[in-house]
Order: structure tokens, then C-alpha cells, then sequence
């Protein structure tokens, strides 16, 4: 268990998401949970990361389109009925996510 605000919550995994070609949206993890935590990676170059449903997310457009964009190092948290819904994007190919994700 693992404490998300003030509830604990079952970890169900861990792992990475990249956006091999920007400006083209990425699912995060196809696993149903119901909590996202996403965190853009240390090692991007680019400037943010774009977060949000497959085809409302660009992060080659001014200014980026997401519910949410990330820069540098930031990190959020997506309650879904279904996580596997969030999509990123970035504005220059290669950059990712780390992301957890909770029953």
C-alpha cells in the first residue's frame, strides 16, 4: 500500500513511457488502474511534456494542449475510472515519462 493524499492505495506497477516522435500522442500504460502518478524524466531535453486524452494532446502546438503539462522534473496525479486513457506528448522526439499507478 502506498499513501496518495490521505488514502492508501494497492501499487499495482511501475514503469517508463516514451514519445518516440513528437507531436504524436503516446498511451501511458495500457493497465486499467485508477490512479496515475507521472513524473516527466530527468533526462529529457525537451521543454515540457503534454498530458491528457489521445486526441486532445500536442505538444508541438503554441501553447501546448494537454489537462496538464509537465516541465523539467515536475510530477502530477490523474484520478480515472480508467488510467489507461492518458496519452503524453512532447515537443521534441525521444522524451518520456515515469509513471506509478494505483488500483
Amino acid at each position: 500500500m502506498t499513501l496518495i493524499g490521505n488514502r492508501h492505495l494497492p501499487l499495482l506497477a511501475e514503469g517508463t513511457a516514451t514519445v518516440a516522435t513528437a507531436g504524436t500522442p503516446v498511451q501511458v500504460t495500457a493497465i486499467k488502474g485508477k490512479k496515475l502518478e507521472i513524473q516527466a524524466l530527468a533526462a529529457n531535453d525537451a521543454k515540457l511534456i503534454a498530458i491528457g486524452l489521445a486526441a486532445t494532446v500536442d505538444g508541438l502546438s503554441t501553447p501546448p494542449v494537454g489537462r496538464k503539462v509537465l516541465y523539467a522534473t515536475q510530477s502530477d496525479v490523474f484520478e480515472e475510472k480508467d488510467v489507461s486513457t492518458i496519452y503524453i506528448d512532447s515537443d521534441v522526439d525521444g522524451e518520456g515519462v515515469g509513471f506509478t499507478y494505483f488500483a
